[in-house]
This record gives C-alpha cells, sequence and structure tokens, in this order.
C-alpha cells in the first residue's frame, strides 16, 4: 500500500512539476534594461525591451500583472487598473502592430522588491499552451481538493455529529482554493467575467488560515492530552485570523503589509506543533504511518515555498500544492476508512434491530435451548477476567458474539439471565472497575486511564464512572490516592 502510494506521488509530482514553466523558456521575454526609481514611498520599477519580433501573424505579449502598471508597445499604451477600479492579478493581452516593436513595462508599488512576473509573446495559441503548461495541475488539483470537500461536507451533513467531517472539508476548500487562486492567471482566460481584483486576498487568506484548520482536523485523530490543545489552538487561530483578513478587507488595507509577519507565523505554528504532532501519531495503535510520512513531506514542500515566496516575492514554483497532494492521499485514504467503518457500525445496528424485530415469535427458551448455559458463562467470565477485552475500545455485543461463536441474541440472553445486566452494564462495570485500579496511583493521568480502558472521549468515561460510583474521577483519585 505504501509503495503504492510513493508511485502514484511520483508520477503526479513529476507531471505536475514538469508542468511549471522555468525561466529560460523559448517564450519569454529577455529585457534588455531594468531601472528603479524612488520618488518618496513610492517605487517605479521599468523594464525595457528595444526590439522585440516573432514571426506568427498575429502575434501578441501577455503580461501578467498584480500591481498598477503601465504597458507601452507598439506605440500603444494600456494602463492597469483602468480608473475605477483595484489592482488585481490577471493576464493582459497586447496585440502587436507591426512585425517588430519596443516594449516598455512600468510597474509601480511602495515594496523594496518587486519583480515582475514573466512577459511572454507569440500567437495566441502560443500563450495558451504556456499558461496550460504553467498552471494546469494547480487548476487541477484545485478542483481536486473542492470535489472532495464537498463529499466529506456531504457526509458531515449526513452524520452530524461527527465534526471531523467538517474538519476536512475546510481544510480541502482551503487547499483547492489556495490551489487555484496561484493558477488564477489561466483560471482568468477560462472564464474572463470573474473579478481579478481579489485573488490575492484569497491567495494570502486561504495560505495563512491552513495551519488552523490542520490543527483543528489533525486533533480528530489524536487520543493524548495534545487533542484538546490542538483543537483550542486551531480553532482560536482560525477565527483570530479570519476576522483579521475581514478587517484588512472592511478599510481597504494592502495585504502585503501582513505577508512577512505570516509567514514567520504560518512556520512557528508548524515548528511548535509538529514535534508532538510525529511523536503521537507515529505510535502502532493509531496506524497512521502513512499520515505520517505524508505530512513530512508536506511540510518540506511548505518551507520550501514560503522561502521562496518570501525572498523572490513570487509564486513560480507552486511546491505546497504538490506536497499538499502528498499529505491529502494518505490522509483521504485514512478518512474513507473511518467513514465506511462507521457505516459498517451504523448497518450493524440496523440489522440487530431487523433481526430483534423478526425474531419476536421465537420464544427466549428455544433460542438456546441447544447451548449449554453454564460453559459459555465461563467463557465470558474467563474472556472479561483473564483476557480484558473490556480494554478493546471497538468491543461490541457483535464481536463478542462473534469470539463466542453464537448468534448477538444468545450472547445478550445468557448475559442478562444469568449476570443479571446488560451487556453495555456489564462492560461498563469492568471498565469502571479497571479504572478505579488505575486511579489509585498517583499522578494518574485521567485522560489516559479513560483511554486505556475502553473509552473514546473523557466527557463518557466521566459520565459513566460518576454514574456507577455516585463521584467523578478526579474526587475518586483525590479520595483514594
Amino acid at each position: 500500500m505504501k509503495g503504492s502510494y510513493l508511485i502514484l506521488f511520483l508520477i503526479l509530482y513529476g507531471l505536475g512539476f514538469s508542468s511549471c514553466t522555468f525561466p529560460g523558456d523559448k517564450r519569454e521575454i529577455e529585457w534588455d534594461q531594468i531601472s528603479l526609481e524612488k520618488s518618496g514611498a513610492s517605487i517605479r520599477v521599468q523594464h525595457r525591451k528595444t526590439v522585440l519580433s516573432s514571426e506568427h501573424r498575429p502575434w501578441y505579449v501577455m503580461v501578467t500583472v498584480n500591481a498598477p502598471t503601465i504597458i507601452s508597445f507598439c506605440n500603444q499604451i494600456l494602463i492597469h487598473p483602468p480608473e475605477g477600479e483595484r489592482s488585481g492579478s490577471k493576464n493582459l493581452f497586447v496585440q502587436a502592430t507591426a512585425s517588430q516593436c519596443e516594449l516598455n513595462i512600468s510597474i509601480f508599488g511602495q515594496k523594496d522588491r518587486m519583480v515582475l512576473n514573466p512577459v511572454v509573446y507569440g500567437s495566441m495559441s502560443d500563450l495558451w499552451q504556456y499558461q496550460i503548461k504553467k498552471d494546469g495541475f494547480l487548476i487541477l488539483f484545485g478542483f481536486l481538493y473542492l470535489f472532495i470537500g464537498i463529499f466529506s461536507f456531504y457526509v458531515f451533513l449526513l452524520r452530524q455529529t461527527h465534526l471531523q467531517y467538517l474538519a476536512f472539508s475546510l481544510l480541502l476548500f482551503l487547499a483547492g482554493i489556495y490551489s487555484i487562486s496561484i493558477g488564477n492567471e489561466l483560471f482568468g482566460m477560462l472564464f474572463p467575467s470573474v473579478t481579478s481584483e481579489y485573488w490575492i486576498p484569497i491567495l494570502l487568506g486561504s495560505l495563512y488560515l491552513f495551519p488552523g484548520a490542520l490543527l483543528w482536523f489533525l486533533s480528530f485523530l489524536l487520543r493524548s492530552v495534545w487533542r484538546k490543545r490542538f483543537r483550542v489552538v486551531g480553532l482560536t487561530y482560525l477565527v483570530f485570523v479570519f476576522f483579521l483578513l475581514l478587517f484588512f478587507l472592511y478599510f481597504d488595507i494592502e495585504f502585503d503589509s501582513i505577508v512577512s509577519p505570516f509567514h514567520l507565523l504560518c512556520i512557528a505554528f508548524l515548528f511548535v506543533f509538529f514535534p508532538p504532532l510525529f511523536m503521537a501519531i507515529r505510535q502502532p495503535q493509531y496506524n497512521l504511518r502513512s499520515v505520517l510520512y505524508g505530512i513530512i513531506i508536506f511540510l518540506l514542500f511548505a518551507f520550501m515555498e514560503m522561502g521562496i515566496s518570501y525572498f523572490t516575492k513570487n509564486l513560480e514554483f507552486p511546491l505546497l500544492s504538490f506536497g499538499l497532494f502528498c499529505f491529502l492521499l494518505p490522509l483521504g485514504e485514512f478518512s474513507v476508512r473511518r467513514y465506511f467503518r462507521l457505516e459498517a457500525q451504523i448497518q450493524n445496528v440496523k440489522e440487530i434491530q431487523t433481526f430483534r424485530k423478526d425474531r419476536s415469535e421465537d420464544s427466549s427458551k428455544t433460542r438456546i435451548s441447544n447451548l449449554d448455559q453454564n460453559v459459555y458463562v465461563q467463557k465470558i467470565s474467563e474472556m472479561f477476567e483473564n483476557e480484558k477485552v473490556y480494554l478493546d475500545p471497538e468491543l461490541s455485543l457483535r464481536k463478542l458474539a462473534s469470539l463466542l461463536q453464537i448468534r448477538e441474541d444468545q450472547v445478550s440472553y445468557i448475559i442478562n439471565h444469568n449476570f443479571k445486566m446488560t451487556f453495555s452494564s456489564l462492560l461498563n462495570q469492568y471498565r469502571i472497575n479497571e479504572a478505579k485500579r488505575l486511579l489509585q496511583r498517583k499522578e494518574a493521568n485521567i485522560l489516559n486511564i479513560a483511554y486505556s480502558v475502553g473509552y473514546q472521549s473523557k466527557s463518557a468515561f466521566n459520565s459513566i464512572f460518576k454514574k456507577l460510583t455516585k463521584m467523578t474521577p478526579t474526587e475518586f483519585q483525590k479520595l483514594h490516592s
């Protein structure tokens, strides 16, 4: 299974990485002169190409702009953005009116280092091929993430108590939006009517919300003390960043002013929370080794892209989207397994309910007439006393019947008439007795004890413990330790 993940990753990453356009593409313009002028806080960077020619008829120049720009080409002047509009990220096309022309591009801003994206020229088909090669896989990955996110959200609507599917869908939505916003030039060519002024806020917003969504989702995978910490910090981070982004949009503050601190904040989050996550999910009982490897690859790509984008001020090497795929591939497989396991449990309950309804005409004696109850009472006692099957968090009446090799209704009858209690009462009694024994140790962690005796949440453990002992685990521990 892991080998197939690795092979699939290498194939997709090789295809995706080859789709990135590297400097030196034959359609990219090499500038004759680049000059910088400062006027107070404003900066103007001018790029000049004295002679530009193409054998195509007609031929065009494509300029990707994300700041106020003036383009002078073949005695034509194009100003971006038009008067009354905000600057956004988009491709501008200027058609040549002669076989040879001079090209001058000036970009304006207040950053010390402004970088003009590669400018390309050629026929319209050449420009489309260039942009598809550059952004095609980003758009493909983006729509793939959005599709899986919609499916995960649909699962959440079906099982509203399972917030892990909501967290997973949020994670995928952010990943999809981020991938599409990086490839927004191709998206804008495909859908020209889509406004371009919000691409940069969408890109940065999805990127900076991602660490919080990641922590929130990972909290559902853990059963240690870090589970609550991941959840609280992740949700707090999401709320804080969301309202901060709304604040910047409402007061029309340039997002460039938060790029550096938020890059550092994202890196700090990854550094602080990765070690405990690594120590937790590497334990065999989680069965999350493949997810861990995906996280490691994802973080490597994340650090590389953040460093490249921070120092070069562009996203010509979109490594994060491909690294994210390496993380989501095993994570998606794990989530699908969890979903079908949940569906199987629900189906088992329905089957038991249907079976009990259908057998209403059978008498209790008929159901166990061919069984020696004493033998099975002894087996059940041995399983609970010596084998401690109650420590299994997934132990159910169906599983116990499978171990005894008899039907569930027969197991239920034997327990009810010989132990004078239901299966769930018997299970809780053994688990709470084991917990009482462990709580007598000094400095025992209540959450760890809850998980170790078979409960999957601290709240369920506390509720049942108090019901059977008339006191909370904390009160019992103080009284007997």
